[in-house]
């Protein structure tokens, strides 16, 4: 490579970690493998990790991958970031682009993909040292096989391919003066959710920096970009109305393009894209993007990117957008709500079979109509292809064909309401082959692990084992007497095996409860499911089991819910989720059940509920709405096994529930342990970040989920937390999420903060102090407690308790926190409760008497409080 071409020079992190790269396009490829058939027990990777349950085309691919052997390319003299390079393998030239990391520690590449893919791609970057060393010490991390080269000479090849857990090696490396190559292969199979990275730490002596050559680009005009994104922010999390615009705290400064484009994913949602080229005067420290009324709805993940000399510097916010001007007049009946909401559905954009399913029932337009068609056709490739998550779709299409085959048979006269609707599905003015290959489609499926297959679709979950149960049961239904080729059975056959396996699920799930506890993400999934069996069941005893499940989850949401949002402590969870109260699933479903909660396009489980006949309780309505001085205690012991303890206090100002004791020590996932609510915006929580920067896709997240789980206990209004961290986890805080703008008022006295939400007020406190965070994505929203081992108190009250929000401070103020860092306890005075404690290895206590947590029944035992 040519010495005078411009580089970036680029300090490594305060762990050694090199986090500048040359990166080319991964090299995807859809794999096929010897079908087979798998084993396991639904729900139990939950408590023993989801690496039990690897798909065995994984082992296939591994053996294979190993024994491969490779050569380092080279840089071509000249090339960078904005010129191709030379051949990678086979004489193809690839296109580099620049990584800028942005405090991600990995070089991350992760996605999701929804069939077995093989992932390949190469990443170039410069270490330059003040002096040579003969044996300097790195480690590589990693999630799929790396293999790196350091001046052409092989350096570390490490190949676990674990699916989505990370490993690690040390080595070695001779390293001389001044620059050196660093080239490094990262290869994986990709199986749905896949994490996709790698970690680069030099350990050694010499004084070290890292360079990224940028080809003719201007390094100082990148190092700008860089920084003006670095502190780039939205003012809140949501929008609702106005004008989105993005803060350049750091402004650019010099007149620049700013490409701005929307894009979804597994962990934002989206119905359309959005790309705009917007014109940035120089020194600007606002931007505005677009109004409300013009972006797609849902938690949008935004890519800003600056090009400086060809070379794109890129950074994703996200932000929960929900138009209010959209929002329908509330209807006075949850039938007419279900004709409103699927005629919302079908007039705003999304690409599912269950808006299709709107489209038609509402009686659209032909052009409409037509495309409906081709959302049906689309979940038909899905279907045919086994795609991951094909069953939640799969599912209304067997509802097109089951009221196709109704219209063609003698029918009762006078349909009115959710089965007219329903029936309009058969009536689809599609074409004859449309049809025809929705035939092929449905007997060709995998239905479950004991059939065999080579796909990557997940079964190991209490609501995809629901979904592929009830699909099978409906198409064994529809074509008795057809041969499934996939399994070589009869459809008989395949109902009669469906109706024993759900049975088998049904018993599970009113013994047990949500596995997935109260999930905003999963609590629509098993929705759609049973929704789709009380109308298709053709068991009665079936169809009765999923009306009395359809009970249980709305008698969940209804004593959880806080005006019409489920933002509370979950068994999984996603930012999307936990940021998105305005266009969540339960969110729709609240609205059409009860006319609280807001009306989005989330229609998985909307569109299935809707064309159902099926209604809430009447008497979970005097839990909605809790009137002045009243309150509502939810404890239950619910899940595989019992292993959650969940605690849940309402008022009419607030809600507060935490996962007591659940796992204290051990590696997280996507559990939201503590969350309280005061309005869709104005929440709080309380986590371990499972990643180094925002608006990640790691599982856990930065903000969705807990590198390692807290101790954790909550009696009323008051939630305790404890964490030792130990020294192994890249994160070495805990924070809480505060979005100081959300609130009415914000007061910070000594270590604590208290806020005010109309009537709600709330007090936060961190054992080691805490800073509010002024710069980046998360400026004003987050609270940072350093230390790896932290005590958290998270209050919530209102008038019940205190005459005002200056009584309630003052009184929070006086109440003698401490945090024992020996003991891994913490205590309080608090000035309602009396002395409270926690610690690590004992759960909490009030006035020196255990808290009871255990032993409630799996859906809750609800309390009415004065």
């Amino acid at each position: 490579m040519g010495e005078t071409m411009e580089r970036l020079s680029c300090a490594l992190a305060d762990t050694g970690t090199i986090g500048h790269w040359l990166l080319t396009p991964i090299e995807e490829a859809a794999l096929r493998f010897e079908p087979v058939t798998m084993s396991g027990d639904v729900n139990r990777w939950l408590k023993e990790g989801f690496s039990i349950n690897e798909n065995p085309c994984r082992r296939q691919f591994v053996a294979a991958r190993r024994a491969e052997r490779h050569d380092a390319p080279r840089l071509e003299a000249g090339s960078g970031a904005a010129a191709p390079v030379a051949a990678l393998e086979g004489g193809m030239l690839a296109p580099l682009s620049a990584y800028f990391p942005f405090g991600n520690l990995n070089v991350e590449r992760s996605g999701f993909w929804r069939k077995p893919t093989s992932l390949r791609s190469w990443a170039f970057a410069e270490l330059w040292l003040e002096a040579p060393e003969d044996a300097a010490a790195f480690e590589l991390r990693s999630c799929g096989g790396a293999r790196l080269w350091i001046n052409g000479e092989a350096a570390a090849s490490f190949q676990p391919f674990t699916r989505n857990v990370e490993g690690r090696t040390s080595f070695r490396a001779s390293l001389r003066a001044g620059r050196n190559e660093l080239v490094l292969l990262l290869d994986d199979l990709a199986e749905r959710d896949t994490q996709y990275y790698f970690r680069l730490d030099y350990r050694g002596r010499s004084r070290a920096t890292a360079a990224l050559p940028l080809g003719p680009a201007r390094a100082g005009r990148v190092a700008a970009a860089e920084a003006a994104l670095a502190e780039a922010s939205f003012p809140r999390d949501a929008i609702t109305a106005g004008e989105l615009e993005l803060e350049l705290a750091n402004p650019f400064g010099e007149e620049a393009e700013l490409l701005v484009e929307a894009g979804g994913g597994e962990v934002f949602a989206l119905e359309a894209a959005l790309s705009r080229r917007l014109a940035l005067p120089a020194g600007a420290r606002r931007v505005a993007i677009a109004r409300a009324e013009d972006l797609p709805a849902g938690f949008i993940r935004f890519r800003i990117t600056f090009t400086i000399d060809g070379v794109r510097v890129s950074r994703d916010l996200g932000i929960d957008a929900w138009p209010s001007s959209r929002a329908p007049a509330v209807p006075e009946t949850v039938e007419a709500r279900k004709a409103a909401a699927l005629a919302y559905l079908a007039g705003r954009p999304g690409a599912s079979v269950h808006r299709a399913a709107a489209i038609v029932a509402s009686g659209a337009a032909p052009a409409a109509l037509a495309e409906a068609e081709g959302l049906f056709l689309a979940q038909l490739g899905a279907v045919e292809e086994r795609h991951d998550c094909a069953d939640f779709g799969l599912v209304m299409v067997l509802r097109f064909l089951a009221e196709r085959g109704r219209a063609a048979a003698p029918g009762e006269p006078g349909l009115g309401g959710a089965a007219a609707r329903g029936a309009a599905l058969g009536q689809a003015p599609f074409a004859a082959s449309t049809w025809e290959r929705a035939q092929r489609a449905v007997l060709g499926f995998r239905y479950w692990i004991d059939e065999p297959g080579d796909d990557v679709m997940w079964f190991f979950s209490e609501n995809h084992a629901l979904l592929f149960h009830a699909c099978e049961l409906v198409a064994g239904q529809l074509y008795p007497d057809e041969i499934f080729p996939n399994s070589g059975l009869t459809g008989r056959e395949h109902r009669a095996k469906a109706e024993l396996l759900l049975a088998s699920w049904f018993e599970r799930f009113m013994a047990e409860g949500l596995t997935e506890w109260d999930s905003s993400a999963y609590i629509p999934v098993d929705l759609l499911g049973l929704a789709s069996l009380l109308v298709l069941a053709g068991s009665a005893p079936l169809r009765e089991s999923a009306k009395e499940a359809l009970d249980r989850l709305f008698r969940v949401m209804a004593l959880k819910g806080f005006r019409g949002t489920m933002a509370l402590s979950m068994g999984r969870c996603y930012e999307k989720e936990l940021k998105g109260n305005y266009t969540n699933g339960t969110s729709a479903i609240a609205w059409v059940a009860w006319g609280s909660g807001f009306l989005n396009q989330s229609a998985m489980a909307l569109a299935a509920f809707c064309l159902s006949g099926y209604e809430p309780p009447a008497d979970l309505g005097e839990y909605l709405e809790l009137g002045p001085g009243r309150a509502l205690e939810v404890r239950g012991t619910q899940g595989f096994e019992g292993h959650v303890d969940l605690c849940c206090f309402r008022t009419a100002h607030f809600a507060l529930s935490t996962a007591c004791d659940f796992s204290p020590g051990r590696k997280g996932y996507q559990e939201q342990i503590v969350h309280c609510v005061m309005g869709p915006e104005a929440q709080l929580w309380v986590n371990h970040p499972g990643e180094t920067h925002s608006h990640g896709s790691g599982r856990p997240s930065f903000w969705a989920g807990n590198g390692v789980l807290p101790r954790a206990g909550q009696y009323r209004g008051l939630s305790l937390l404890v964490w030792d961290l130990g020294a192994d986890h890249p994160v070495g805080y805990t924070h809480a999420y505060a979005p100081l703008e959300a609130f009415d008022e914000a007061l910070e006295r000594g270590p604590w903060l208290f806020l005010r939400k109309g009537g709600a007020y709330a007090a936060l406190w961190a054992s080691n102090g805490y800073a509010l965070c002024d710069r980046g994505p998360n400026r004003r929203r987050e609270l940072v407690c350093p230390g790896r081992q932290a005590g958290w108190i998270l209050r919530a009250s209102d008038e019940r308790e205190f005459p005002g929000f200056g009584a309630f401070a003052e009184a929070l103020a006086g109440s003698k926190p401490g945090f024992d860092r020996a003991a891994r306890s913490l205590r309080l005075a608090d000035p309602v409760y009396g002395p409270a404690a926690i610690s690590l290895d004992e759960g909490m206590s009030i006035g020196g008497a255990a808290v009871r947590a255990k032993g409630f029944p799996a859906w809750g035992e609800a309390a009415l409080l004065r």
